[in-house]
């Protein structure tokens, strides 16, 4: 396998920046140069691919109404004593 192949599997692959860098590393500059580019892309993307989930489904899921909301519970529903909290009320 050339380096340049084992360095995009490293980084495409080990979940964790720093355990990219040692494995490319040991393969070899070239590896450790492609590796670190996927991974740092990678870390990169992942950001942008949250930002877009999180527009998709507030401004079309929630709208469509389908689903519906869940019901609030009112205010004065909870008793102290159905608290889950074991420390005394203040």
């Amino acid at each position: 396998m050339s380096p340049a192949v084992a360095g995009a599997w490293i980084g495409g692959n080990i979940d964790t920046t720093a355990a990219v860098s040692a494995a490319g590393a040991i393969v070899g500059e070239e590896a450790l140069q492609i590796a670190t580019i996927v991974k740092t892309t990678q870390n990169a993307l992942l950001g942008v691919v949250a930002v877009a989930l999180t527009a998709y489904f507030t401004l079309k899921v929630e709208r469509s109404g389908s689903a519906g909301r869940p019901a609030r519970a009112s205010s004065g529903s909870a008793s102290p004593s159905s608290c889950s909290d074991s420390s005394p009320p203040r």
